[in-house]
């Protein structure tokens, strides 16, 4: 029978083709780094590899595993001619397994990409539950309860969380802003009615604070005013104490805000001027533009104008380190320390103009001379018992 079985075998060995093809299998930059070969699933040793083979179509795979459980691979399908020598180069990738990403996952950084590669993986079922107790576990604040019921919105804490969420928003709502930010949540919650009162009446109380606020910021202005020399009339408009004149606060070209000029001041010739207001709006005579004037050294210069009205001269000029413009920046805000018209023509000639107009200079608080020709600015006046 011994002697059977050794014939047997020297029979099939004979038949087997014998190796025809000289193949050299090289792994360039892994040469010698213990990379397994496999020859048409059989271990064929490690890189570089000299061996001969048959011919015929031959697959040929390396790979090295790596302790995070990623490995170099690279597999190859040759049809391989009879009695021929053939060089092979193998190209590896890298490859991340099942086994690599759940390593990794240890955070929710981690565990959200294997489920992302592996939604379906082995250990999917068991990563989901630990994400979800994660999320559970942050869920300190709204924030982090947003998170969770984002993230898992029919997961096993979630009706737990809403109910915790929607009381901290009731908690928050002890004002305005924490009662409407909870109607918005839960326009039909289980607090929303008590919220809604409260919220009422929270207004009702913010309005009757700001009332109270604004007529106390009234007073207050009414009396800076006042000291200051007018009348604040809280429609952009001031009455002077002195002269019983009503002033605009603001230059011609700027426009009230309700509680500053704003807008850039137009700059006119006295003829267009002269057309400006209506409704008893004109423009200011010299000496009426002049009481406008404000010194802050309450210091004036040893000159005098004659403004041709008849009256007394005008002592004018600010003598001294005084602030410009010379105006009352509370009366009359962001006035630039620039000219004015007036009404007052003056006399005199000259080559270039023949005629001429007095302006205030609001940058020294002086009376001078213009050509009419000239642009300046206009603030605009009005007998206070005219026409309303």
């Amino acid at each position: 029978m011994k002697k059977l079985l050794i014939l047997s075998a020297l029979v099939l060995t004979a038949c087997s083709p014998a190796p025809t093809v000289v193949l050299r299998i090289d792994c360039g930059e892994y040469n010698n780094k213990d990379l397994q070969v496999t020859i048409n699933n059989e271990v064929a040793g490690t890189c570089p590899l000299d061996t001969m083979i048959r011919h015929g179509e031959t697959v040929i795979s390396a790979r090295k595993d790596s302790e995070d459980a990623s490995y170099l691979y690279s597999e190859v399908t040759e049809r391989l001619a009879e009695n021929a020598m053939k060089r092979i180069k193998l190209e590896f990738k890298t490859v991340y397994p099942e086994p690599y990403y759940f390593i990794k996952a240890t955070d929710i950084s981690g565990i959200n990409r294997y489920l992302a590669e592996f939604p379906e993986g082995k250990n999917a079922p068991k990563l989901l539950e630990k994400l979800e107790n994660i999320y559970y576990e942050n869920a300190k604040d709204v924030a982090g309860i947003d998170n969770y019921l984002t993230k898992f919105p029919e997961g096993k804490y979630a009706t737990e969380l809403r109910e915790q969420l929607e009381s901290i928003f009731f908690l928050k709502a002890s004002d305005i802003k924490g009662a409407q930010a909870y109607l918005s949540r839960y326009p039909t919650g289980k607090n929303a009615a008590e919220i809604n009162r409260k919220l009422a009446q929270l207004v009702e109380e913010r309005r009757v604070a700001d009332e109270k606020n604004r007529a106390a910021a009234r007073e207050k202005i009414r009396k800076e005013m006042l000291a200051a020399g007018f009348i604040d009339n809280f429609d952009g408009t001031v009455t002077q104490v002195s002269t019983g004149l009503r002033w605009m606060r603001c230059g011609v070209g700027q426009n009230w805000t309700g509680s500053s000029c704003s807008g850039r001041l137009a700059s006119y010739s006295w003829y267009s001027a002269q057309k400006l207001g209506d409704d008893g709006w004109r423009l200011p005579t010299a000496r009426e533009l002049f009481t406008l004037v404000h010194c802050s050294t309450k210091e004036l210069s040893s000159y005098s104008r004659d403004v041709g009205d008849g009256m007394p001269a005008i002592k004018h000029g600010c003598s001294g380190k005084y602030k410009k413009p010379t105006i009352s920046i509370l009366a009359f805000p962001n006035t630039p320390a620039d000219s004015y018209w007036t009404s007052t023509m003056s006399t005199g000639g000259s080559l270039y103009c023949s005629e001429f107009a007095l302006i205030i200079r609001f940058d020294n608080g002086s009376i001078d001379t213009h050509c009419r020709k000239t642009g300046n600015h206009v603030r605009l006046v009005r007998n206070d018992n005219s026409k309303t």
